[in-house]
């Protein structure tokens, strides 16, 4: 109980702060590419082509900066970022990663886009990342990562699939 009513504070501050014009957040990428992680958290996500978000292990490293990612089973790339805020403190952001034509979900339905609402803390190294688990997610083509606050877009990044 004491957890939800903690959820909702935070989601009422910062539409609060959202209304108000408030909530100054800059974007700072650090970095992007291909990366390493184990998984630590394995969640239902119903419209995305494995059904499932993980949360990952990860440290700041990439193996690569590149936006060009092998299309293989296993693959693991991502952006590396720091969210600049006046506070430090958990925020809401909405993800949406873009997929080329021709993604599809575990059962088939046509996807061309996943989105969901994660808490990011700011004025930390962080990270957003994409592991491709199954034979439905080796779509080649250019693939897009999106963060927004509310209806304002943060960060976009391309990366192409091959």
């Amino acid at each position: 109980m004491k957890k939800n009513i903690y959820t909702l504070l935070i989601l009422l501050s910062f539409y609060t702060a959202q209304s108000q014009n408030k909530l100054n957040i800059e974007f700072k990428e650090i970095g992007y590419g291909l990366t390493s992680s184990e998984v630590l958290v394995e969640q239902k996500l119903e419209n995305s082509p494995s059904q499932k978000h993980l949360t990952t292990d990860f440290s700041a490293n990439l193996k690569k900066q590149t936006d060009s990612i092998p299309a293989k089973i296993g693959t693991q790339f991502a952006i590396v970022y720091k969210l600049k805020a006046k506070n430090s403190g958990l925020i809401p952001v909405n993800i949406v990663w873009k997929y080329p034509k021709g993604m599809k979900d575990n059962n088939g339905k046509e996807l061309t886009e996943t989105s969901y609402v994660i808490q990011k803390e700011t004025n930390i190294e962080t990270y957003s990342n994409y592991t491709l688990e199954g034979d439905n997610e080796l779509i080649k083509g250019t693939w897009t990562f999106q963060m927004f606050i509310g209806e304002k877009i943060l960060y976009e990044k391309e990366f192409y699939l091959y």
